[in-house]
């Protein structure tokens, strides 16, 4: 079996190491203007996660999916956060 030297090269998480607030529609903004598609994407996860429902940043998100072209993940994230 051979190492798994591939783990060591990635890339640590976008907000490892640091507070991250879904509150803070500045800092928000300015990740989902920066981020990688599949961080975003990890970010959206993670925020569904945790059950947050900040109507703000529930509201950014879903812009974002929607300007990635994932409409319905959009409304599903929606309809879920509502619920």
């Amino acid at each position: 079996m051979g190492s798994h030297s591939s783990a060591a090269s990635c890339e640590p998480h976008p907000w490892s190491g640091r507070e991250f607030s879904y509150e803070s529609l500045n800092e928000l903004s300015d990740f989902l203007n920066t981020a990688r598609a599949e961080m975003k994407l990890a970010l959206i996860r993670d925020y569904q996660a945790q059950a947050f429902s900040d109507c703000d940043s529930l509201l950014l998100l879903v812009k974002e999916l929607e300007r990635m072209g994932l409409a319905a993940e959009a409304r599903r994230l929606l309809h879920c956060m509502n619920n």
